[in-house]
């Protein structure tokens, strides 16, 4: 055979990229599972500090190696411990003897230290090709990016696809609105249980508030159920009079996907109509996304600043509240 014509190694196997693979991975995965919830943006911090984790070890083993490679393949080991931690320790913890609780921080830590220096240790002192090792590592790595990657363009697809139905589903009433109209306010008291219910599950009588409310001139619906456990679904559904299912075809009953739903939120039919009537609308931060009116006409969010205090005390915190109009 003639050794002139064996193919070059590839890069795959020359350089070890898969310590930041990994170190992207877990922050792409968590964000991409929770895009309903949260915006893309929400990760920026993770990932830069992931990544620069990444790098520092990879620098520090390299001075100490003088070898990418087993610099690489050690700062990856500690990259899979770290961020598998938690979720062993969620999975074990509940393992109990005779009430005793086998897998705790105690006693897991040691465990996961151990798993981490034991190979640590083989690779500091065997000096050995690893350029099989890097090229299955940098394939693994590429392959465990494709799953977010596809996930996050698919609920991006089918978010625009959802709002184009939830827009074509959802129309607005035609509303005569007098010369002057009163004041219409919305708030949601999310998660705050009905009276009978805190009386009953946690022995807390809340009828002064009730009746405050009433003598304020508030209708207070005693026996009152929502359609729906979730803030998302109970609101796509009341801003729009109607059950989210009726709304568009892509919301049956079973689904698990929230694709669209902001958009029955944040353009509802309740919001089109009063606004087409001559009213403005005007949104407080809530800190929640998918009910965040960010384009309404008057849109009012918190800022807070810690700056030292003239009380003597060494710091104080101010909460700014910020009113933006949007034209």
């Amino acid at each position: 055979m003639n050794l002139k014509h064996r193919s070059k190694p590839s890069w795959m196997r020359i350089y070890p990229l898969y310590p930041f693979i990994f170190a992207v991975y877990p922050i792409l995965a968590l964000l991409v599972f929770n895009l309903s919830e949260v915006s893309f943006s929400a990760g920026y911090r993770s990932l830069f500090v992931s990544l620069s984790a990444a790098a520092f070890l990879v620098l520090i083993f390299r001075l100490i190696l003088h070898d990418w490679r087993r610099a690489a393949l050690i700062s990856t080991l500690i990259l899979i411990l770290f961020y598998s931690y938690g979720h062993v320790y969620i999975l074990l913890k509940g393992i109990n003897v005779n009430g005793l609780y086998l897998f705790r921080h105690r006693t897991l830590m040691p465990i996961w230290i151990g798993l981490g220096f034991f190979p640590a240790w083989q690779i500091f002192r065997k000096r050995i090709d690893l350029s099989a090792v890097t090229y299955i590592l940098n394939v693994v790595g590429l392959f465990l990016l494709i799953f977010p990657l596809f996930q996050l363009a698919s609920f991006s697809f089918q978010n625009k696809i959802s709002r184009a139905e939830a827009e074509k589903s959802t129309s607005a009433l035609n509303l005569r609105v007098e010369d002057e109209p009163p004041d219409i306010y919305y708030i949601i008291l999310d998660g705050y249980g009905r009276s009978d219910v805190l009386k009953n599950e946690y022995g807390y009588d809340n009828s002064d508030f009730l009746n405050a409310l009433r003598d304020l001139g508030f209708y207070v619906a005693d026996c009152s159920q929502s359609n729906y456990a979730q803030t998302q679904l109970s609101l796509s559904s009341s801003l729009n009079f109607n059950y989210i299912n009726d709304l568009t075809d892509h919301f049956m009953s079973g689904t698990d996907d929230r694709a669209g739903l902001d958009i029955l939120i944040k353009h509802s039919a309740v919001r089109e109509s009063l606004e087409k009537a001559g009213y403005k609308t005007v949104a407080f931060a809530t800190g929640f996304i998918a009910t965040e009116l960010t384009d309404a006409d008057y849109y009012l969010a918190p800022q807070s600043n810690i700056r030292p205090a003239d009380t003597g005390c060494q710091q104080s915190g101010r909460t700014e509240l910020r009113f933006r109009t949007v034209s």
